[in-house]
């Protein structure tokens, strides 16, 4: 629950694991 709290304004997981790619490239 908290962590749904947490990336409710994220995509699913899916996209959780490309995010930190996507951080790490800018």
């Amino acid at each position: 629950s908290m962590v749904n709290n947490q990336w409710s304004h994220i995509p699913p997981t899916r996209d959780v694991s490309v995010l930190p790619k996507k951080k790490a490239t800018s």
